[in-house]
């Protein structure tokens, strides 16, 4: 695939993270050097692109651990740009003061915030605007599929008959609990090397609960009974479950990412949020909670007489951050928050009031400390 191909199309490789994308040329950004790679060292799960106005081969030479791409041309391909670099926030390097048209098009779209970048902007500004949640009022692009979710949404919202037995959406925690035929244990695995903990196995008869779809591809306990998930890549390919998703935009998302197949394929889902208070009373902002947190509160808001929780490794596990040996850099991304989520755990575990087995012994020693 040749750079001039990739400026015209849009198609790249896929970022493996969500990013910001810095615009300028080799002289801005050597002048920024050290922020860039201070950026880079402390947030490991930040994918950072250089896109080059001029200078690509020079900004290659000097920045060679980062990833440097050639500014893309037309409007399609600057959506496709966007899309497959995962890119969250777009910051204008000085002295360019302005994206190309068809950049600034592609980016309002999509919902990406653009900043201009100066020596007043901090880390956290940066880190903020990647991780903040794009409102799904504010997307324009994918129209069909928008329209179809919309409908979807509507015709769940005022009960229609024509989805009887296509989705189901759970309104009450009782409902929940009727579907869990109870739910005597609960088994929640977060995503950590703990999740396939060997002693887990000895709770095979509970209700699991997992998050995202990373051990899909494994035959450890991989048939549970609701997933938890905020991305569109996990909604696309769970099924057989109750799928569960944390706020008002997720909902959407979901629906637009099942689409017609609900009619081949029936949904069954709820809102946690609505289910139990997992913002009303914690402040996330800027951030939000991992699928992991969105998941041990409902869990607990359950309140099964039995609470085995692994693979909730806060990002701290010897073996990395993931099961199965996955590659991924052990630390939260920008749209979450380490210290916060610990707070909300902490908060929310003590007010279980069953059996309560933690296998996580990062989760383990969080509990112990002292407020």
């Amino acid at each position: 695939m040749t750079a001039v191909w990739r400026k015209l199309s849009g198609f790249h490789v896929r970022q493996a993270e969500p990013g910001i994308a810095f615009i300028g040329d080799a002289a801005s950004f050597q002048e920024h050097a050290l922020m860039l790679q201070k950026l880079k060292k402390q947030n490991p799960r930040l994918g950072i692109v250089l896109v080059a106005i001029s200078g690509k081969t020079e900004l290659h030479q000097m920045f060679s651990d980062f990833r440097v791409e050639g500014a893309p041309i037309f409007r399609n391909a600057c959506a496709l740009f966007l899309s497959r670099l995962r890119i969250r926030a777009i910051a204008i390097v000085p002295p360019h003061q302005t994206l190309s048209r068809a950049l600034a098009v592609a980016a309002a779209s999509r919902a990406v915030p653009v900043t201009k970048y100066s020596s007043a902007t901090s880390e956290q500004d940066l880190l903020t605007l990647v991780g903040q949640e794009r409102a799904w009022k504010d997307r324009k692009d994918r129209r069909v599929a928008r329209v179809i979710a919309n409908k979807l949404a509507n015709a769940v919202n005022n009960k229609s008959p024509y989805l009887k037995n296509k989705i189901t959406r759970f309104e009450t925690l009782a409902d929940v609990k009727t579907a869990l035929a109870g739910a005597g244990t609960i088994l929640c695995l977060g995503n950590g090397p703990t999740s396939e903990d060997t002693r887990t196995l000895d709770y095979s008869d509970a209700i699991i609960f997992r998050a995202n779809h990373g051990w899909m591809a494994r035959p450890h306990l991989n048939k549970p009974q609701i997933v938890f998930t905020g991305t569109q890549s996990s909604m696309k390919k769970l099924s057989g479950c109750i799928i569960a998703v944390y706020g008002n935009t997720a909902e959407r998302v979901l629906l637009m990412s099942k689409g017609l197949s609900v009619f081949r394929k029936p949904l069954s889902y709820f809102v946690a949020n609505h289910l139990t208070p997992i913002d009303s009373d914690f402040d996330w902002h800027p951030h939000r909670p991992t699928s992991g947190a969105v998941m041990i509160a409902t869990a607990v808001a359950l309140q099964p007489k039995k609470l085995v929780i692994a693979g909730l490794d806060m990002f701290s596990h010897g073996s990395g951050a993931y099961a199965g040996g996955n590659k991924t850099s052990n630390a939260y991304t920008a749209a979450h928050s380490g210290e916060k989520e610990a707070l909300f755990l902490k908060r929310v575990l003590q007010g279980y009031q069953g059996e309560l087995i933690i296998l996580s012994p990062a989760l383990v020693e969080l509990l112990a400390q002292s407020d």
